[in-house]
């Protein structure tokens, strides 16, 4: 049975809520595993200073291949797509 309109809006809303908290989940998660990492190096004597050894961008960088895996999950096809939409987004960016 097809969504009413209203039906479509509660649902939209609903993912919306969902997202944004799984976004925030993500991102405490990030900052919190780097926090982990970097004072576990630092109590096993691997950092000389006081400036962290991971950083919130490395394991961003980590989370994207995974992503970018699971979402072509091994189709070459599906994966160039991703790439060429990744690119778009990026020229997008740049423009504004």
């Amino acid at each position: 049975m097809p969504l009413t309109p209203k039906q479509e809006e509660q649902l939209c809303e609903l993912l919306s809520a969902f997202e944004q908290q799984m976004l925030a989940n993500i991102d405490s998660t990030v900052i919190s595993s780097c926090a982990a990492i970097n004072n576990a190096a630092l109590l096993a004597g691997l950092q000389i200073s006081t400036e962290h050894i991971i950083d919130p961008q490395y394991l961003y960088a980590i989370l994207h291949q995974h992503c970018f895996a699971q979402l072509h999950q091994g189709d070459a096809q599906i994966a160039h797509a991703i790439a060429d939409n990744q690119n778009s987004l990026v020229i997008q960016l740049a423009e504004k």
